[in-house]
């Protein structure tokens, strides 16, 4: 029975990001790459080169109205809520003001800055899987996903391990990401008042920091406040908290899916414990596998047309990375996970243009350092309970992931 597309695309609802929908990503790209999803009013859009299009051009397309599909279902910008009034929000910022907000942070985390956390991203990898068991299950996201790079923006930012718990961050950055989640007005509203005590915490860091310099990026945010009229108060706290968002919980999502995919694939497994040479393809593959951030959306600024299709000005379009990580006219049997599939063509799993994420070469390398270090240990990785899902549409990960280790052989018999 052939599935009306229209009752098949639920871009609000978390479970149309898992990998049962794969033939309705591809009857998209197919038959309606520029889709329109009448419940929100707005166009989907399916295919790679149609994606980086509209991210290149941003007289085109904006994200001043806000960049997620609640900020088009309230009908405005739900991310400003969680933030100070007069921050300009880096993710909804168009050029020219976007690019001097965002070169503040710029160079934390350029490669050699990027570098300089890697050993402090491998201890404290090597610190979490050495009470791991072979045969003995773990939650990989309580146990590894969210204590990595929980630790390396901690570090980054320099935020004293004695002051904060890990648990808290975890907490906060959860709080902030609702703001994607599919919830009511009054929910985000209250989640936007949880965010406060976060607020408070980094305001008094940031105003030590002016009196007792660091290296970190804290320090590196008052210091531009200090010399950049530029760049305000509100302009800094924003940043330190945009790095809390984007710098956690997507790479908690980027880990936990490079586990689920190779638990799920034992051959892919075998193949990479016979090559370690093979873990940066293994990155890649499960970046485009599971597209932790499943799409992102813009607003028209002007009429104009897609592959024929009139967009009128104001129309809302959302750019659907997940469908577009595995466009037939780019990738070979895209349904397949592959880790010695070629790299010849990046990924969306970070957007493109402008507002690629920044944190991208950090995230790459904490899931590196990651696999890496269970190689070191480990041959096999198999599920050993039911994951269940992050109940968010901004988000494709888990909330539990339950795996076993083990050093046999990850090949079928």
């Amino acid at each position: 029975m052939v599935v009306d597309l229209r009752n098949a695309v639920r871009i609000e609802e978390p479970a149309f990001y898992d990998e049962g929908n794969a033939d309705v990503l591809r009857r998209l790209r197919a038959e309606a790459p520029v889709f329109r999803y009448e419940p929100l009013d707005m166009w989907v859009l399916s295919r790679y080169d149609d994606i980086k299009y509209v991210e290149r051009t941003p007289q085109l397309f904006t994200v001043t109205d806000g960049k997620l599909i609640n900020s088009a279902k309230f009908g405005g910008p739900v991310e400003r809520d969680f933030f100070d009034d007069g921050a300009d929000l880096l993710a909804t910022l168009d050029p020219p003001r976007h690019g001097e907000v965002r070169r503040v942070i710029a160079p934390a985390f350029t490669p050699k800055a990027i570098a300089r956390l890697e050993t402090a991203v491998r201890d404290t990898t090597r610190r979490q899987l050495a009470p791991v068991e072979p045969g003995i299950p773990i939650d990989v996201v309580r146990d590894i996903a969210r204590v990595v790079p929980t630790k390396a923006v901690g570090t980054l930012l320099g935020i004293p391990e004695d002051e904060v718990s890990l648990d808290e961050l975890v907490f906060w950055t959860g709080e902030l990401n609702k703001l994607g989640a599919p919830l009511s007005r009054a929910e985000l509203d209250q989640a936007a008042r949880t965010v406060q005590e976060m607020r408070k915490y980094l305001l008094d860091l940031l105003d030590r920091r002016k009196k007792e310099p660091a290296d970190d990026l804290l320090t590196r945010l008052v210091t531009a406040e200090a010399e950049r009229p530029e760049i305000t108060a509100a302009n800094i706290l924003m940043l330190a908290m945009v790095v809390f968002l984007a710098g956690i919980d997507t790479t908690r999502n980027s880990l936990a899916g490079l586990l689920w995919c190779l638990a799920r694939h034992p051959a892919e497994m075998g193949a990479l414990a016979a090559d370690h040479g093979l873990v940066d393809q293994a990155v890649q593959e499960s970046l485009r596998w599971v597209t932790p951030v499943p799409g992102f959306v813009r607003r028209a600024t002007t009429d104009t047309e897609i592959r024929g299709t009139r967009i009128a000005k104001g129309d809302w379009l959302y750019l659907l990375y997940y469908a577009a990580n595995r466009d037939e006219q780019y990738w070979s049997d895209p349904d397949t996970f592959d880790i010695t599939r070629p790299t010849t063509h990046g990924v969306l799993s970070f957007g493109f243009g402008n507002h690629v994420c920044i944190g991208e070469a950090l995230a790459r390398l904490e899931l590196r350092v990651v696999l890496q270090e269970l190689l070191a240990r480990f041959s096999t990785v198999a599920l050993a309970g039911t994951p269940t899902r992050i109940d968010s549409h901004m988000q494709h990960g888990w909330d539990t992931l339950p795996l076993t280790f083990g050093t046999g052989s990850s090949r079928p018999a």
